[in-house]
């Protein structure tokens, strides 16, 4: 990722610019300017589709000039901003590779987000669009409108099943990644962690199962998929039948559509077991594990219901990107109220979920004991300012030493099964836990969590 492209003052100047350099590109092919007619027979860009490309620009900057910036990076909830981000980086990638320079290289460990940055000789690029000769913004803009065409259509259809609920042992090892797609040093860092455990647990004779919870930024594109996702994956290319690997999906995924995170992402030999559902099921003799889809806006409600009533020896456990519930909403989501009769029935006993870029440790509820949010393994944040969150039983808020302004360690987390027995460690992107749970399948109350310090 490119420094730049992840603040939100140079997205939103750069939407702006892009827009006019829309109208230009359309002037160009209205007075058949020989250049501008060669690119769109090239690319199949027309007019209209520059025209949409720039209305769909002019209303993502209304819609997000406003938004809160929740993190340390800017990651909007907006689509169309994110296609752009993605087809920037794409487009400076494969042609302006020369305006990117690395800063602080010998030291990812305190760099806050990324070491690449623009710079035009020695100065920070701060209009991309100066350094830029009229065929490259030409080029930029038709890249740019092809992908919002693409992105406007129908989503990629949802498989009409879950895959089958794969078989793990009962002590298997089961590491949980979420929120990592960015490709950072840090994420890096975590990706060698998250290898050594599942070297550790071989070496121990469990079989081991890697989850990604989903988000690869910043619009589920292929080249992201590629340079952010699987070469930095924990499970090598060819050890397909040795450790299993799971992709859940994220709401990012589906900015362009989910096209690439189906027929690419899971179409990896390493995600097979999968057999390019989005949904997906792990269970040994004791344990159900229930990964769902909550990025697709198709609820599992019915698939969760029939699994656990056929299952009900087995303590539940739920896998999903977005969250049932967080500190701050006031009244249950959409997701909460879609399971509330299984929950209800105390048919799930954890949930572990990413999107929120923290490691959150949630009070027991009645109808939940455990709820889990672990979606800080690959986005920076700031450390809250409040002494306490309400609802919250613990938060993971090691600073990265060094980093100004301060951000966030980043971390993930290895379940261990013991027949009946759960471990779960919370680890950093050092590979140190910080906090752990110990659940019992025949307890009758949650156990209390340890913390490191």
């Amino acid at each position: 990722m490119i420094l730049q492209l992840a603040q939100k003052h140079f997205m939103l100047q750069h939407m702006q610019t892009l827009q006019s350099a829309m109208d230009k590109e359309m002037r160009l092919q209205q007075q058949s300017d020989t250049e501008a007619l060669e690119r769109r027979d090239r690319t199949g860009i027309t007019a209209t589709d520059l025209q949409f490309a720039r209305e769909k620009l002019a209303n993502a900057h209304s819609a997000v000039q406003n938004a809160p910036e929740r993190d340390a990076v800017f990651l909007p909830d907006d689509a169309v901003t994110s296609v752009t981000q993605s087809i920037l980086e794409f487009f400076i990638l494969n042609y302006r590779s020369d305006l990117i320079a690395h800063q602080n290289a010998a030291a990812h460990s305190v760099v806050p987000f990324t070491t690449a940055v623009l710079r035009n000789g020695n100065k920070p690029v701060e209009d991309l669009f100066t350094c830029l000769r009229p065929p490259e913004a030409g080029w930029l803009c038709c890249l740019l409108a092809d992908a919002l065409r693409k992105a406007a259509r129908p989503p990629r259809p949802l498989p009409s099943g879950p895959a089958p609920l794969n078989s793990i042992g009962n002590t298997a090892r089961v590491v949980l990644l979420a929120d990592w797609g960015t490709g950072v040093p840090r994420a890096q860092e975590i990706a060698k962690s998250a290898r050594r455990c599942v070297e550790h647990a071989a070496r121990q004779g469990r079989d081991v199962h890697v989850v990604h919870m989903g988000n690869v930024y910043y619009s589920g594109q292929r080249f992201e998929y590629e340079q952010r996702f699987l070469e930095y994956w924990p499970v090598l290319r060819g050890e397909e039948e040795k450790f299993a690997s799971y992709c859940m999906n994220g709401d990012h995924d589906m900015y362009s559509g989910g096209y690439d995170y189906f027929d690419y992402l899971l179409a990896d030999k390493r995600f097979r077991r999968q057999q390019q559902s989005s949904f997906f099921g792990l269970q040994n003799d004791f344990w159900q594990i229930l990964a769902l889809d909550t990025a697709y806006g198709n609820s599992q409600s019915q698939w969760v219901a029939n699994a656990r009533h056929g299952a009900m020896h087995k303590r539940g456990i739920l896998l999903s990107h977005r969250e049932p519930f967080t500190s701050s909403q006031s009244a249950p989501s959409d997701l909460w109220n879609a399971l509330k009769p299984v929950l209800d029935e105390k048919l799930i006993l954890g949930w572990w979920w990413g999107h929120e870029h923290r490691c959150l440790f949630y009070e027991p509820r009645p109808e939940l004991w455990y709820g889990r949010c672990i979606g800080n393994s690959g986005v920076p944040v700031s450390p809250q300012t409040a002494a306490s969150v309400p609802g919250v039983s613990y938060r993971y808020d090691a600073v990265v030493p060094g980093t100004n302004p301060p951000v966030l360690r980043l971390g993930f987390a290895v379940m261990d099964f013991n027949r009946d027995k759960l471990h779960v460690q919370y680890l950093g992107e050092n590979g140190v836990p910080h906090a752990d749970d110990y659940i019992e399948a025949a307890a009758a109350a949650p156990a209390t969590f340890v913390t490191h310090g």
